[in-house]
C-alpha cells in the first residue's frame, strides 16, 4: 500500500513513519526538511493546492497529522495565528480530502485531539464519552472540530472512507520522565496516552476494513479512568497497552516505571 503522511517530520509523525515504513511505501510531506526520512519526501504546506495535489497522486491511503502548532500563538500576532491555523487546519484538511476523493484513495485517517473538549474536561469522578458534546476553550480545538466535520462530510456525502482519531495527551516516556512524571500535577496523568499506543491506533485505522466513517477517542489504560475508549475497541480493535499515574507507568497492567 502507498501511504501519504502529512506532518511526517514532527514527533508523532516520525514515530508513525518509523512503524509504517516496515510494511508500506511512504510519501512524507512536511513544511520543514525531514531528517533521516523513511520514504519519498515532499517539502511544502497542506494549505497549498499544487503541493496537496502532487502529494496525494498515486496514494492509496492518507494519514493527516499536520497541524499549525498551537505554541505558535506565543510568537505570532493573534490575527496571523488565526489565519495560519485556519489555512492549515481547515483549508488544508478540506483540500486533502478533496484530492484524496479525486485520486481514489481507499482510506483517509485524520488525527484530531481531545482538545475539542477542553472547555469541559472531566473532573475526578466524571467520565467523558466520545459521543459527548464538544466545546473547546481554545482556537486550536475549535479548528480540530471543524476539520473533523469536514471528514464526516467527505465520508458520508462524498464516499471517502474516513476515520478520525481523537488523541489524548500524547506522551513520550523520556520526556515524561524528564518533566517530573506528573508528581507535581498528578491530575494530569489520567489524560496521557503512550506514543506506542498512538502509533498502533494509526496502524489499525489504516488497515481496518469495511468502515465508511468512524470517530473515536484514543487514551491510555490509566488507573484513573475518565475517558471512554470503548468506541475505539469496537471500531478498530484498539485497547491501550500503556497507562500512567503520578510517578508511575504501566504496560499491560504491570508497573514498569516507578521513578
Amino acid at each position: 500500500m502507498r501511504i501519504l503522511i502529512t506532518g511526517a517530520g514532527g514527533r508523532v509523525g516520525t514515530e508513525v513513519c518509523h512503524d509504517l515504513a516496515k510494511y508500506y511505501q511512504l510519501r512524507l510531506l512536511d513544511v520543514r526538511p525531514i531528517p533521516l526520512p523513511r520514504g519519498e519526501v515532499l517539502q511544502g504546506s497542506v494549505s497549498d493546492w499544487e503541493t496537496v495535489k502532487h502529494a496525494v497522486a498515486g496514494m492509496e491511503a492518507v494519514v493527516h497529522l499536520a497541524i499549525h502548532n498551537p505554541g505558535e500563538q506565543r510568537c505570532q500576532a493573534y490575527h496571523e495565528y488565526i489565519q495560519t491555523d485556519v489555512d492549515v487546519g481547515v483549508k488544508g484538511t478540506d483540500m486533502l480530502l478533496y484530492a484524496a476523493k479525486k485520486a481514489g484513495v481507499r482510506r483517509f485517517v485524520y488525527t484530531s485531539s481531545l482538545n475539542v473538549y477542553s472547555a469541559c474536561y472531566p473532573k475526578k469522578g466524571d467520565f467523558l464519552k466520545d459521543s459527548d458534546e464538544t466545546l473547546s476553550a481554545e482556537h486550536y480545538g475549535t479548528i480540530k472540530w471543524l476539520a473533523e466535520e469536514l471528514c464526516r462530510h467527505y465520508a458520508l456525502r462524498q464516499g471517502l472512507s474516513t476515520i478520525v482519531l481523537r488523541f489524548n495527551s500524547v506522551t513520550f516516556p523520556k520526556l515524561w520522565a524528564s518533566q517530573g512524571r506528573d508528581l507535581e500535577h498528578p491530575d494530569y496523568a489520567c489524560t496521557r496516552v503512550h506514543i506506542d499506543d498512538v502509533v498502533r491506533a494509526v496502524h489499525l485505522a489504516i488497515e481496518k476494513d469495511n468502515i465508511q466513517w468512524g470517530r473515536c477517542l484514543i487514551s491510555g489504560a490509566n488507573p484513573e479512568k475518565r475517558y471512554d475508549t470503548s468506541t475505539a475497541e469496537k471500531l478498530l480493535g484498539f485497547r491501550a497497552r500503556y497507562g500512567f499515574a503520578a510517578g508511575k507507568m504501566y504496560r499491560d497492567g504491570i508497573l514498569i516505571d516507578n521513578g
